[in-house]
């Protein structure tokens, strides 16, 4: 799946509101739906609720990287693989992209 540059810049600016701490959230068709990261450890994983991730039946599942690179960790994998949804990251410093796994996302 490819996504518009709007939804990239939709994305890209949820990321931003907050660099100290991994933004998440949804992305279904065009819309970009923010979620409130529920981590305990906001800083370096995001958690979003699992009533928000079954409301929106999501394309894609969409987290920032506020410490490193745009590279998936081994927790993204794991977590990608388990739920079968394609994960977009964004790295917070210098804008990059990483789509992970399957190339839906």
């Amino acid at each position: 799946m490819i996504f518009s540059d709007t939804v990239y810049e939709r994305v890209k600016n949820n990321c931003l509101k907050n660099k100290k701490q991994e933004s998440c959230g949804l992305i279904k068709g065009v819309e970009v739906i923010e979620c409130e990261n529920i981590s305990p450890d906001p800083q370096n994983s995001f958690l979003i609720h699992p009533l928000e991730l079954n409301q929106f039946d999501a394309d894609c599942i969409y987290h920032s990287h506020v410490n490193y690179s745009s590279e998936p960790s081994i927790l993204d994998i794991n977590c990608q693989k388990e739920i079968d949804i394609p994960f977009l990251i964004c790295h917070c410093f210098v804008i990059m992209w990483r789509k992970t796994l399957r190339n839906r996302c």
